[in-house]
């Protein structure tokens, strides 16, 4: 596996209300970047919406098995729904 990465971009806001048309609402930033021996997803937040996770996981979906190792500084911001 050569290395890699992939950029996008998650709006958040509460989904209930047009808060978001005063500003209030979010972007989550997130850079995946990937080589054969490490998986790196960093999240840069912008905007003043207050996220409602305060915490992060990690779920590898694929049964195949990685060598590259997940370490939990290297992922923000994501939803456990557990």
């Amino acid at each position: 596996m050569a290395a890699a990465s992939s950029a996008f971009t998650i709006y958040e806001d509460d989904g209930l209300t047009h808060r978001h048309r005063d500003g209030d609402y979010a972007e989550l930033e997130c850079m995946l970047q990937w080589t054969p021996s490490a998986i790196r997803l960093r999240v840069k937040k912008r905007g003043r919406f207050a996220l409602p996770y305060p915490t992060a996981s990690h779920r590898r979906t694929s049964r195949r098995a990685s060598r590259a190792p997940a370490r939990r500084e290297d992922v923000a911001l994501i939803r456990d729904r557990r």
